[in-house]
């Protein structure tokens, strides 16, 4: 993982990559650059809940749809 320090003025770059979604979860990651050069790295793991009872629950389809579009295809198995 890089660290750097940016200024106040610097033009960074920030990339974020989905994961394939799990059932209930997703992982996004996340790259800030200036230029070429790697500051940081992270991610975030953001887990589908219940409204009402805050528990794990799948991901609705309209919303794993969505998904679809920004998460690369799942290696073929075989």
């Amino acid at each position: 993982m890089g660290v750097g320090v940016a200024g106040f003025d610097d033009e960074l770059g920030v990339r974020v990559s989905l994961e394939q979604p799990g059932s209930s979860s997703l992982t996004s990651r996340f790259e800030v650059r200036r230029g070429d050069e790697l500051l940081t790295e992270g991610m975030l793991r953001h887990v589908c809940v219940d409204a009402q009872t805050f528990a794990k629950a799948p991901w609705p389809d309209e919303l794993r749809a969505a998904f679809e579009r920004y998460v690369p295809e799942a290696p073929a198995s075989g």
